[in-house]
């Protein structure tokens, strides 16, 4: 009876310790999940935000205020939002809700686009600490429940409680973490599945697929002109416009498919046993529900296995049908198909935008390059024309002859990093500002090429290299020289001869084209000198003062 006892007690006290060390664990793993829910939350809050995030937002303190307010009304567990940034002249500057608070809490700094940008967020965990608190005195309960039901009992039914007991126990605990996951792998705005939940979904349905034989469209979905709606609206506007187009998909959507926001107004879905018909039609009737709140949507659709089999390829190919809808019209629906070249990915559509950027600052550079000097206000517009012209006399194909006029509108971009001192100098310039002037050539040719257009580039570059070999900055000779360089260096003379300067008045036409004859051979190549003063003399080129000459006084 003694031993019966003792062996009861050791069972006991075995149990005892067994439920003690079952409740620590599963108090701790549901304490680790709440904090891993709560930051892929922040992250999740921090990338939305950023993806409506713009420089020019640092501009405007009180928006930025105003956006941390938004931010922390439509999260109420962030305890604190703060960005800090300096502004142009090194000022710092915050802007912030909140206040920090004390208990159990998780925080997130990020930095934020290109700039000198830092968003801080800080998530409060008294209430989910309170609710873990809970759930672990409810496992102790049920561990000590178990263990005086299974010290009571020293045979198989003993055995037998004790696992019920404790998968009982492990079952609440997977449950709780469950949910966690399932709260980190939404979208904080729209509810729908973010951007790693999707590629996991995707994913598994792909594998099902596989087994099973059966389709999967894939549907890349935008947003029309959302950033127009950012800009005129506010970013309040674009948050609905979210979300009205999340939940026209989760109303459209069948049981069983899959569906995520993936970007700032990226959607992506999966239509599980699904062709491509199917995908169109159910495409409509959401384009048709957003289009009554006065919403546009674009859309790719690609069709597994029938375009792809590899899940980054459907998804190339999807964005890259919607970019196509986007770009010829928008409102738009797009079946991708190996007969059209247009499956560009997200990441390609955004270098392509970036590059049109640069393009347009570039442009602008030049332009206040002329913008400098009231007396060659228009000089890159007349180069450009005058080299398009010869350029077609010489037979150039339109392609270059584009490219060529381009070159000739940006010939003089590198001059924005020469000093007004020396650039708008009256009189000659001595060697040491000669030095610094011709430096202009390889300024433009390195903001042209950072633009993307390296062939420009190199002309603009050789723009001032001599027949004979004595120009800069490489002293090219010949044919050395590009054809498009050669030409915009007589294009370039005969503008620059017959415009007036502050040092001096324009030159007649007839006296220009003596000085291109005279060059030719040496500073001009020969045949493209001939060819320009042909145009000219001919009337197929007219200059600003043979167009003065010949207007009746």
């Amino acid at each position: 009876m003694r031993l019966r006892s003792r062996i009861t007690a050791l069972v006991l006290g075995g149990v005892l310790v067994l439920a003690a060390v079952m409740a620590e664990v599963s108090s701790r793993s549901l304490r680790d999940a709440y904090e891993r829910s709560a930051r892929a939350e922040l992250a999740a809050i921090a990338g939305t935000w950023e993806d409506g995030f713009a420089l020019s937002d640092l501009a405007d303190p009180e928006l930025m205020q105003e956006r941390m307010l938004r931010l922390r009304e439509l999260n109420p567990h962030l305890t604190e939002v703060t960005v800090a940034w300096h502004d142009a002249h090194g000022r710092p500057h915050v802007a912030g809700a909140g206040r920090p608070a004390g208990g159990h809490q998780v925080a997130l700094r990020r930095a934020v686009g290109d700039g000198d940008v830092l968003l801080d967020l800080h998530y409060d965990l008294t209430a989910l600490d309170r609710v873990r608190r809970t759930d672990s005195l409810t496992l102790a309960l049920i561990g000590l429940a178990a263990a005086l039901a299974l010290g009571g009992l020293v045979s198989l039914l003993l055995g037998r409680t004790v696992v019920r007991r404790l998968d009982r126990i492990r079952g609440v605990a997977n449950d709780l973490m469950a949910d966690a996951l399932l709260e980190a792998a939404k979208d904080p705005l729209t509810g729908l599945l973010n951007h790693r939940a999707f590629q996991e979904r995707l994913a598994e349905e792909l594998k099902r697929a596989e087994r099973a034989g059966t389709p999967v469209a894939v549907v890349s979905l935008d947003l029309d002109d959302f950033k127009a709606i950012n800009a005129a609206l506010g970013h309040a506007a674009g948050d609905d416009a979210l979300r009205t187009l999340a939940t026209a998909l989760r109303d459209e959507l069948r049981a069983g498919d899959v569906c995520g926001r993936v970007g700032g107004d990226d959607f992506m879905v999966a239509l599980i046993d699904a062709d491509v018909g199917v995908a169109d039609l159910i495409v409509d009737r959401v384009r048709e529900r957003v289009a009554h709140h006065g919403l546009g949507v674009s859309a790719g659709i690609v069709s597994y296995p029938r375009h792809g089999t590899s899940q980054d390829e459907l998804l190339q190919l999807a964005a890259g049908a919607m970019y196509w809808a986007k770009s010829h019209g928008k409102a738009r629906t797009f079946v991708y198909s190996h007969a059209i070249d247009f499956a560009l990915s997200a990441e390609e559509a955004a270098e392509r935008n970036l590059r049109a950027g640069l393009v347009n600052t570039v442009h602008a550079l030049a332009r206040a390059v002329d913008a400098k000097d009231g007396y060659t206000h228009s000089h890159s517009q007349r180069v450009a024309h005058y080299a398009a012209e010869l350029g077609r006399a010489l037979g150039l194909r339109d392609e270059r002859l584009e490219m060529l006029r381009t070159a000739g509108v940006l010939h003089d971009v590198g001059k924005i990093g020469i000093p007004d001192a020396v650039l708008l100098k009256p009189a000659l310039l001595d060697n040491v500002e000669l030095a610094v002037m011709r430096r202009h050539s390889e300024l433009g040719r390195d903001i042209i090429a950072g633009a993307g257009l390296e062939e420009i580039a190199e002309w603009v570059l050789h723009l001032h290299e001599r027949f004979d070999g004595g120009g800069y900055p490489d002293n090219l000779s010949g044919q050395e020289i590009p054809l498009e360089s050669r030409i915009l260096h007589c294009a370039d003379a005969l503008e620059a001869m017959t415009s007036s300067r502050i040092y001096r008045p324009g030159m007649a036409v007839d006296s220009a084209l003596g000085e291109l004859e005279r060059g030719a051979g040496s500073q001009f190549d020969p045949h493209v000198a001939a060819a320009l003063i042909d145009l000219v003399r001919d009337g197929a080129l007219l200059t600003d003062r043979t167009s003065a000459r010949s207007r009746p006084a």
